[in-house]
């Protein structure tokens, strides 16, 4: 059975919680910033800052996992990962959260409640018999 998403909240918690995005059993991280745009282009104005009085949120995607930590690739250190592919804007947190479902749930499918429970037991190292 797959994992049921009716509302933002399960829309949220399928996102961080996606067994493909958490290589090292740790939840991704859904960061929120809100900005302004200028409400008749819905742009940001950098010629006129004042302009820029409508409201937007966008969500930047972070997933924690092991990368070089330099350049010859040899030693690796646990970091964030900006998926900056899953990154969405909208006017308000409740329309953007969809938005990275959505594209979440293209890039990476959806997943069962099965694999949903290992993840959980995986991150909290959890052995049970089998």
């Amino acid at each position: 059975m797959f994992v049921h998403v009716d509302t933002y909240t399960d829309m949220w918690y399928f996102i961080t919680q996606h067994p493909k995005l958490t290589p090292l059993g740790r939840d991704a991280i859904i960061e929120v910033i809100p900005g302004a745009v200028d409400p008749e282009t819905d742009e940001y104005d950098h010629d006129d800052p004042s302009k820029n009085t409508k409201t937007y949120i966008m969500l930047e995607l972070g997933v924690r996992d092991m990368v070089s930590k330099y350049y010859n690739g040899e030693e690796k250190e646990e970091a964030t990962v900006h998926y900056w592919e899953m990154d969405v804007s909208a006017d308000t947190l409740e329309q953007a959260v969809p938005l990275m479902y959505n594209k979440v749930l293209l890039e990476y499918g959806d997943y069962t409640v099965e694999e949903q429970e290992q993840h959980w037991l995986d991150k909290h190292n959890v052995n049970l018999p089998k």
